[in-house]
């Protein structure tokens, strides 16, 4: 049996931790190995590619991903993979039926019922991929460069 010592001094038997259902206490003590693996990938990688790599402000970094399709989904992975911990998507659409086959967050159950809005549940996706992350989601339409900007409304009014 493998024994533990706390902070405050207490021995704890590393296997009742490990295999009680889930306490308080456990899912923490998951959630930091998670996060020690995370960035213990990120110092390997410091360490083998890049020695001037600032990993303390690649993970205070906060990034805002205008899209949650395709290229939104794939950017927010890679994001993390490299250590960023504050991810904000802002996309105005729901997850579509052909959504799930090329964006990586959705499954087809997001599709159902006119689909969830696209935002939110890339936001959910990536904390249900690694808790640690700081994700949300906002549902707003953000104009595209090069196309009108219109007010339906008044459109259908004038016809």
């Amino acid at each position: 049996m493998r024994l533990l010592k706390s902070q405050a001094g207490s021995v704890i038997a590393l296997e009742s931790l490990l295999l009680k259902s889930p306490t308080w206490l456990n899912i923490w003590t998951r959630l930091k190995l998670a996060d020690q693996a995370v960035d213990l990938n990120l110092k390997l990688m410091k360490w083998r590619i890049a020695p001037d790599l600032n990993l303390d402000a690649i993970k205070n970094t906060k990034c805002l991903l205008l899209g949650a399709g395709t290229l939104g989904t794939y950017v927010s992975r890679l994001l993390m993979g490299w250590g960023v911990r504050k991810i904000t998507f802002v996309d105005n659409a729901s997850v579509s039926f052909s959504n799930p086959v090329r964006q990586p967050l959705f499954d087809f159950k997001d599709c159902i019922d006119g689909g969830v809005p696209k935002a939110y549940r890339a936001s959910e996706a990536l904390q249900e991929i690694y808790p640690g992350v700081d994700s949300t989601g906002h549902v707003m339409a953000v104009p595209m460069l090069g196309h009108p900007i219109t007010d339906e409304a008044a459109t259908q009014d004038e016809l």
